[in-house]
């Protein structure tokens, strides 16, 4: 995650390089990123952008968490309770719906950089998480993940993921599933 240093940077100057960042990462897939364009784009020197992240893995891996915020995807954890299905539907109809550059940077996160990076949950965390909300999570990401590289079958996907859902949260009975 990124220093103290880009944290306390002013509103203006942090945006400005957290727009180059997602310039740059909706564009080019981490292995092929360049800290020169990010510096050139965001007008900073290049040792400014080393001061605020260890490398370009430091930086994606910020903006992966900042754009998934923005976009819902990681109150789940804090949650004492689980969604309904439709709930659960509707992020993953938010984030798959989004446009331009923050779609550009998701389809890229799944197709090219997802793994290149360090898996975002600790084992521990995974393990100790019960069946239910483990198998949601799994879903989700797998849900999105189809939706974003196949988007002529999304509503297909979700259908599916709404009726798998439902099963796993106890919305209804397993004799309703269909095995499509």
């Amino acid at each position: 995650m990124p220093s103290s240093t880009f944290i306390n940077l002013p509103d203006e100057k942090r945006h400005r390089i957290e727009g180059a960042l997602l310039n740059e990462f909706s564009s080019h897939s981490l292995a092929t990123a360049q800290v020169a364009r990010i510096v050139k784009d965001a007008q900073v020197a290049r040792g400014a952008f080393y001061k605020y992240f260890e490398d370009l893995t430091d930086a994606y891996s910020y903006m992966h968490h900042r754009l998934a915020i923005k976009l819902g995807g990681r109150d789940d954890m804090e949650r004492q309770h689980l969604q309904t299905a439709a709930d659960y539907i509707q992020r993953v109809r938010d984030l798959t719906d989004t446009s331009g550059q923050v779609r550009d940077f998701f389809v890229l996160h799944y197709t090219a950089n997802e793994g290149l990076l360090p898996d975002p949950l600790p084992a521990k965390i995974k393990v100790m998480m019960d069946d239910q909300r483990w198998a949601v999570m799994i879903l989700i990401h797998e849900s999105i993940k189809e939706c974003l590289v196949d988007p002529e079958n999304k509503e297909l996907i979700l259908e599916r993921l709404e009726r798998i859902l439902k099963v796993i949260l106890k919305e209804e009975e397993t004799e309703g599933v269909s095995s499509n």
